[in-house]
């Protein structure tokens, strides 16, 4: 898992242990949160290109690096 992932993560399973105890609902909790996580730095990377010029495929390999994703 490379550094990006790692911290988020780490973010979720804190924000998880806050929420519930262990079990079934840790792992629900968790990974809505994660998923969340992810999203939410994608749509955030996404709003640094202006929207008439941005360059997909930049915006994808940029992704594709944050997350430790192979094309």
């Amino acid at each position: 898992m490379n550094e990006r992932m790692q911290e988020l993560a780490d973010e979720a399973e804190d924000y998880a242990d806050n929420i519930v105890d262990q079990g079934g609902e840790f792992h629900q909790t968790y990974t809505k949160k994660i998923s969340e996580l992810i999203i939410t730095d994608i749509i955030s990377r996404m709003y640094r290109y202006e929207m008439p010029e941005r360059k997909t495929e930049k915006l994808i390999q940029e992704i594709c690096q944050v997350y430790g994703i192979v094309e």
